[in-house]
């Protein structure tokens, strides 16, 4: 597999940052405490956490076939979906999410400029979610008075937020024009790619229908809630004392951090926020990094599998897979 000049300019900065990480995690902790937190963990809640994760991964498929308007069987949108993951576990620049639009294409009627918003709009109801969990996790972390109606408030800003991407799925062509007007008034719009916000504007009309914009919340939701109690049944291995609160907030943190330029799979970057995290909490660095490494792994594991499974099916190999990706994100996007 070939790698561009101007490619490992653009992988490198990531890979170093993991690498400081990584080297800055492990130096911090104690190497024979570390062993023995994780040979001493108990390990009872760990089955069921994993099987948690994998319905996780299921509740995320329902949401991106409800997208797609079920243009394509359950099936084959999760092993899409895990193949995306497994794609960005393994190669630089969150491939995997062009990786998902072009496989998708390949084995269904859909277009890729068709999967392409629905991809998008994924990610944007995930930021959503995933700030709204560490605004409403952070009272209860650090301890405000009235924690509770400082969440529900959250609840009603993120409701808010429902209803400003409701309101703007019905006036996207609206919206459209007046960001053109925007571009020519100010040049500093223009460097944003125009592409993408008309994909992420014409993915919008999916969820027009309130039924179906409702679904998708409700699945990635289930899907978050989920992850959730996987990361909290993971932390009661090494913590037997931590609160929920702790396992919400530091999901939240990873969903940002990874956010962070890293080498493929967020190594690193995992690791340093939930070690960052815990220690807030005044858990060790040891048990903190002993923690991050197993969920960390659960994560890179049980999206990779199936990922492997779905690319052997399809007769898909990783060095063709990564040209044709290429190929496709360099490819303009046609005008309809």
């Amino acid at each position: 597999m070939r790698i561009e000049i101007k490619d490992l300019r653009r992988i490198l900065p990531g890979i170093l940052i993991s690498l400081v990480l990584l080297v800055a995690v492990f130096w911090s902790a104690n190497l024979g405490d570390l062993r023995d937190e994780l040979l001493n963990a108990n390990y009872r809640y760990l089955p069921v956490a994993l099987v948690l994760f994998i319905i996780s991964l299921f509740a995320r498929a329902f949401a991106w076939r409800t997208l797609l308007e079920e243009k394509a069987s359950i099936k084959r949108v999760f092993l899409t979906l895990t193949e995306g993951y497994f794609l960005n576990n393994v190669f630089p620049f969150r491939l995997g999410e062009i990786g998902r639009a072009f496989l998708l294409s390949r084995t269904t009627s859909l277009r890729f400029w068709q999967i392409i918003p629905t991809i998008v709009i994924e990610r944007s109801f995930d930021m959503l979610i995933v700030v709204s969990i560490l605004l409403a996790s952070l009272p209860f972390v650090v301890g405000v008075e009235g924690a509770g109606e400082k969440a529900a408030l959250v609840g009603g800003v993120v409701a808010v937020g429902l209803g400003v991407l409701y309101v703007l799925a019905h006036q996207r062509k609206r919206v459209i024009v007046l960001y053109h007007h925007l571009q020519a008034r100010f040049p500093i719009l223009q460097k944003i790619a125009t592409s993408q916000i008309e994909s992420f504007f014409e993915g919008l009309a999916v969820i027009t229908n309130a039924g179906r914009f409702l679904k998708v919340f409700g699945w990635m939701l289930f899907a978050w809630a989920l992850l959730i109690v996987h990361y909290y049944l993971v932390l009661l291995a090494f913590v037997p004392e931590a609160k929920l609160a702790w396992a919400t907030f530091g999901i939240s943190t990873v969903g940002l951090g990874i956010a962070i330029p890293s080498a493929p799979g967020g190594l690193g970057v995992v690791e340093a926020t939930l070690v960052f995290v815990f220690g807030l909490f005044a858990v060790s660095r040891s048990k903190a990094l002993a923690y991050s490494l197993v969920v960390h792994s659960s994560y890179l594991l049980l999206t990779s599998l199936p990922g492997m499974y779905g690319l052997m099916a399809d007769g898909e190999s990783l060095v063709q897979v990564y040209r044709n990706v290429r190929a496709q994100a360099q490819k303009p996007k046609p005008i309809t």
